[in-house]
């Protein structure tokens, strides 16, 4: 999670490996989404049902 959000810095992310980019504020539902995205019970989630 970081304040730089301009799109040379997203492309540094992706450059160093990261999977995320998260820019503060950080919507709650969308870091709770990038936290899971790779669990195996989001994988068996139906789209739009991950944080029920």
């Amino acid at each position: 999670m970081t304040g730089w959000g301009q799109e040379d810095d997203r492309a540094r992310s992706r450059e160093a490996g990261f999977d995320e980019h998260l820019t503060k504020p950080v919507d709650p539902n969308v870091l709770i989404a990038a936290i899971l995205r790779d669990t195996p019970e989001a994988q068996a989630a139906p789209a739009g049902r991950l944080l029920s």
